[in-house]
């Protein structure tokens, strides 16, 4: 059964192929985001999946699902033997989400079985339909987002089971406002944006008295025809005299299944539903034998992938929507959605798409309430495929920008076409509306020295998670060592010397289980102890005083099993607090490499080739410059006739550096674009990058990392 599902779904999206081959088209890199063009408030429309939630997928409602703010999942009305789905009806799904935002579509055709569903006549089905309202109603629930009455119609109904809107349409619709007036009803849900379909649909309903409250239709075949399609439905309405109707795309995917979840693909889907002010929309589910993943945001394992984190920035937006205008309105390439809230004072947009390169960013509109300087920060998540998880988003660069005429630029360097890239912008410079660096614990597990640290699940935890040293007959490491296990690192940057306070939410039930060490930077370690607590509380351990600008790392290690450890915030009184992208472990983060050679190819563009390919031309050992500083090179990114490389330094010394510079070298002649992290001087194949304002002292035994995007071909690189 699930297996004819998949095999004629992908013969729809195929035909869907065939008859709407886009054009390619050349592509601009501007992309302008106005706050001052306010679309509507952050629903966050886009965040829901086509039975992506199960009776018991994923485990962790409060940890998984909870912080994407997710609007509406889209469930069978019933699962089990005899029914189309084997797992994530509706109602008991219902139950697991009633403390979300989310809402829960109830697909009624799938209590029938089979694909094409099997209709065995009005009884049978008016009963089910019945019953289904019933347990619906006596849930005492309200987190149902209305009633699915079929689902691809054109093609999962049958000519032979009669006329689609009188034998089944009118009268399901009838029943369902008889047992649930107020319920909204949806449909008709077909496998693309079929206008005919749906107009004679519309057509009957008019004098018939059976408008649907939502109209849904799916779009499984990318995100290119999403903007003229919704342009083509709402001229379908005025035409006919209809109010207009809530939509729901309650399927969505790019064309080739694997990408189901990469941040890049999604960005274009998300930009379109929210700038076309679509109410909800579901992720599809095409890899059927791994139920409960919310569209593959996460991995077999219930994860976080790549996805997930992205869909968590969407999660992470407040206050409205805003205008953003891309290079084509109808393309799959890049697009962004943005985020405005005056009330905590930033600014959230991302950005992603079939592109690479640099992307400029020109916002306008910022309001005067920001102040004259914005602290921005750049962000990136990674991606290499939907089963690989993904520890979180990587700072790629921060800086300070001046708001002239209310307008700033950004270049945002898009190196993989998989990724999802954020700018964040917080208003007067950072130094009224600063936001605090928050490190879930949970999310370093990937560290080489985690272990025997564990993660472990609490309701009541923040994201649902918390890390501890399982308790064990009282165990305590007497003494802490920069070697010892059961440790975490969280490496920060400061965009200014400041004072900073390092808070920890805890759980620390008796004298037997209230202390850990930590330490910052190469400092002694410090121990907090005697800390009893009635359940989760928020503990201060230190303020760090006049703590310079540039990078830092704090270090966590357990001392008594059974402390439970949340999450760490660090709070800079002036400036910008960052976390940054050293990953202390060697299978912490995806980088760019994973994605070598990757093709965004599908039938909707046979020459769309896009890969980042990582180069082995780099030297193998680090080099020291003097002064006791040493110079490696990290990745180096390829694509077409362009590139970005980063380096790290280190302080190899016993004293603080204050002021650093090293020589990069080429083999082959290149042109620097921009940087981050440096301010580099040069030409050809030899260039000399130095310290920025904010980060040219190291201390002794941390490293700081930087880098740029370059045009031309570097050949093998190295620095000294």
């Amino acid at each position: 059964m699930i297996s004819n599902i998949i095999i004629n779904r992908k013969i729809i999206t195929f035909l869907l192929f065939f008859l709407f081959v886009p054009a390619v088209q050349a592509q601009s890199n501007n992309i302008y985001v106005d706050l001052g063009g306010t679309i509507r408030p952050v629903t966050h429309a886009a965040s829901g999946a086509l039975y992506g939630v199960t009776e018991t997928l994923p485990t962790d409602i409060n940890g998984l699902v909870a912080p994407l703010k997710p609007r509406m999942y889209t469930q069978p009305a019933r699962s089990g033997s005899g029914f189309q789905q084997p797992i994530g009806a509706a109602i008991p799904v219902s139950q697991r989400l009633a403390n979300t935002t989310a809402q829960v579509t109830i697909r009624l055709a799938d209590i029938l079985p089979g694909w094409p569903y099997r209709w065995s006549g009005w009884s049978n089905w008016s009963s089910q339909v019945r019953s289904v309202i019933a347990d619906k109603r006596n849930s005492g629930r309200n987190n149902y987002y209305g009633y699915e009455i079929w689902n691809e119609p054109y093609g999962t109904w049958n000519s032979s089971n009669g006329n689609f809107n009188s034998t089944l349409w009118k009268p399901t619709y009838d029943l369902i406002r008889a047992q649930d007036p107020g319920a909204r009803i949806i449909g008709p849900s077909t496998a693309w944006y079929h206008r005919s379909f749906i107009e004679s649909l519309l057509r009957y309903c008019i004098p018939n008295n059976c408008l649907p409250d939502v109209i849904g239709w799916h779009e499984l075949g990318g995100a290119d025809y999403i903007t003229a399609n919704i342009n083509d439905y709402r001229a379908l309405e005025r035409s006919l005299g209809i109010s207009p109707r809530a939509i729901s795309i309650n399927e969505y995917s790019h064309g080739t299944h694997e990408y189901e979840g990469a941040p890049g693909i999604s960005v274009p889907f998300i930009a379109k539903f929210e700038r076309n002010q679509v109410e909800s929309a579901s992720i599809s589910w095409w890899f059927t034998n791994l139920p409960g993943r919310l569209g593959s945001l996460l991995t077999p394992n219930n994860q976080r992938g790549g996805g997930w984190w992205l869909y968590k920035w969407y999660g992470d937006m407040t206050g409205n929507m805003v205008k953003v205008t891309p290079p084509n309105q109808n393309g799959h390439g890049l697009d962004a959605f943005a985020s405005l809230d005056t009330g905590v004072g930033n600014a959230s947009i991302v950005l992603g798409g079939d592109f690479t390169g640099t992307a400029n960013v020109v916002i306008s509109n910022v309001p005067a309430s920001f102040g004259s300087t914005v602290n921005v920060i750049v962000e990136y998540v990674a991606w290499s495929d939907k089963d690989s998880p993904v520890n979180g988003p990587v700072t790629a660069a921060q800086s300070v920008f001046n708001v002239v005429n209310g307008s700033l630029s950004v270049p945002v360097t898009m190196f993989n076409s998989f990724y999802g890239y954020r700018v964040y912008i917080s208003g007067r410079g950072g130094e009224a509306a600063n936001k605090p660096l928050e490190v879930e614990l949970e999310t370093l597990n990937a560290q080489g020295s985690f272990s025997p640290f564990i993660v472990r699940s609490d309701s009541a935890a923040s994201g649902g998670q918390y890390i501890s040293w399982p308790n064990n007959a009282n165990q305590v490491l007497a003494s802490p060592s920069d070697n010892a296990t059961g440790q975490v690192a969280i490496p920060f940057a400061l965009s200014k010397t400041t004072n900073m306070s390092f808070s920890i939410r805890a759980n620390m039930a008796n004298a037997d289980d209230d202390s850990f060490y930590y330490k910052l930077d190469s400092g002694a370690w410090m121990t907090l102890n005697n800390s009893v607590t009635d359940g989760w509380i928020t503990l201060t351990p230190t303020i760090f005083s006049t703590l310079r600008a540039g990078d830092h790392t704090l270090f966590l290690l357990r001392r008594e099993d059974g402390a439970w450890l949340d999450k760490v915030t660090l709070a800079a009184s002036v400036g910008v607090v960052t976390l940054r992208s050293e990953s202390f472990s060697s299978s912490s983060s995806v980088s760019s490499s994973s994605s070598s050679n990757r093709s965004l190819s599908s039938s909707t563009s046979s020459n769309r080739s896009v890969s980042s390919s990582t180069s082995s031309n780099r030297s193998s050992s680090s080099v020291s410059t003097g002064n006791g500083v040493s110079c490696s090179v990290g990745e180096i990114s390829s694509w077409g006739s362009g590139f970005t490389a980063s380096f790290t330094v280190r302080n190899n010394g016993s004293s603080a550096v204050n002021g650093w510079s090293v020589g990069l070298r080429f083999t082959g002649a290149i042109s620097v674009v921009n940087s981050w992290n440096t301010t580099i001087s040069g030409s050809g194949s030899s260039y000399t990058a130095a310290n920025a304002s904010y980060n040219a002292n190291i201390g002794p035994g941390q490293s700081l990392s930087f880098g740029f995007q370059g045009s031309g071909s570097p050949g093998s690189v190295s620095c000294d």
